[in-house]
């Protein structure tokens, strides 16, 4: 029993050490990709605006530098929010720890590999061109219960290329309970959370591709995701899982989490397993298309994902706040008109603490005269 226990050992560190190796191996694939990058865009004269930081404090493989009085977008349009429900947008002088709760907009969509175009043949993932969108705001909310189509509430707008909706919503809906592991896959859970909201607008390139007919994968995948067959009947209901339209079943994510090395081991072994995988987000995903808003909304339903992931997560909570995570949503492409992938938004954020969200969904109500109904 003693030899086979050192067998068993010897196993788990080779298993280890395989998966140390195989990080390090994606760490160096990434350091390539934007020293390329930063080369390519030295040669044509745009040293700013996607130049990658170096800092100590942070992974900056993935991170683009501007200059601190560059411009940040404002707030949208739409309902008054309460003081403290957007989070900062913030770009951290090098050797500088950014605040819990803050994020930047400048991470380059080179940083997540995603499949390449004879992937369904090669297995092979290259870096994706830059994000179809960019992020221009975050807010977060308490909640007592999942703030499903959520874009009603904040009353956001935009305008339309080609009848598509060029202002896309990802709601984020973290619980904050302690889930049950004997939960059946039919049974909904629900409960109270913090509802994280990004604000993302198509780029001029998206815009101009769209407009111009553009028949290249990426944007032959993004009209059918934006304007799927059954969007009349989903209505202010959404579109929930088993999807009207195959494209809607395509939606996933990458999370890239840097920090790791503050954590205990359990939870760090726990959290590189899955570092920088794609994971789909079909079941657990809520779409709200209303084009005549010029608005697209993605709810991420986290209540929902597998029992074990949610857990996971629940015993995390506390540790999130010393990790820094960059995050991208993309299609998924699974035949060969649909390759290359090509992510369609990037944002990274600092520190988060979702013990620490200030304002409920509540206030966002009463700062604006509605009634909680309007909510439910």
């Amino acid at each position: 029993a003693g030899e086979e226990g050192r067998h068993g050992k010897r196993r788990s560190r080779a298993r280890l050490s395989m998966e140390e190796a195989k990080h390090e191996f994606l760490h160096a694939k990434l350091k390539i990709a934007g020293a390329l990058e930063r080369f390519r865009r030295r040669l044509s004269g745009d040293t700013v605006a996607e130049d990658i930081r170096q800092s100590p404090e942070v992974n900056s493989l993935r991170f683009s530098a501007l200059d601190e009085d560059d411009e940040i977008p404002s707030s949208v349009t739409g309902a008054r929010r309460p003081e403290g429900a957007v989070y900062p947008c913030h770009r951290p002088a090098p050797g500088a720890v950014p605040p819990p709760n803050t994020w930047s907009d400048a991470v380059l969509g080179s940083a997540f590999l995603v499949r390449g175009e004879q992937y369904l043949t090669n297995r092979r993932k290259y870096p994706s061109q830059a994000a179809m969108f960019e992020v221009f705001q975050i807010e977060a909310y308490r909640t007592d219960l999942r703030a499903l189509n959520i874009a009603r509430l904040l009353n956001v707008t935009g305008d339309t290329v080609s009848g598509l909706p060029t202002t896309c919503l990802i709601n984020v809906m973290i619980p904050d309970y302690s889930p049950s592991l004997m939960k059946s896959t039919r049974t909904i859970s629900d409960g109270k959370g913090v509802s994280v909201v990004i604000h993302a607008r198509m780029t001029e390139e998206t815009r101009a591709a769209l407009a111009a007919g553009s028949t290249a994968p990426e944007y032959r995948l993004l009209r059918a995701y934006l304007r799927a067959e059954g969007d009349e009947e989903a209505g202010l209901l959404g579109d929930h899982h088993p999807h009207h339209h195959k494209v809607r079943r395509q939606t996933k994510m990458i999370a890239h989490i840097d920090g790791l090395e503050h954590l205990g081991y359990f939870q760090r072994t726990a959290l590189a397993k899955g570092n920088g995988k794609p994971f789909l987000v079909d079941r657990c995903g809520i779409m709200y298309p209303v084009a005549a808003d010029g608005v697209f909304e993605v709810d991420v339903d986290v209540h929902n994902f597998q029992a074990m992931a949610v857990k996971g997560l629940d015993m995390s909570k506390n540790m999130l706040k010393s990790l820094v995570v960059d995050i991208a949503l993309l299609l998924e492409g699974q035949e060969v008109a649909e390759l290359p992938e090509r992510v369609l938004a990037t944002f990274r954020l600092f520190h988060p603490d979702f013990n620490n969200v200030k304002c409920h969904l509540d206030d966002l109500m009463a700062l604006n005269g509605w009634r909680k109904e309007l909510a439910s």
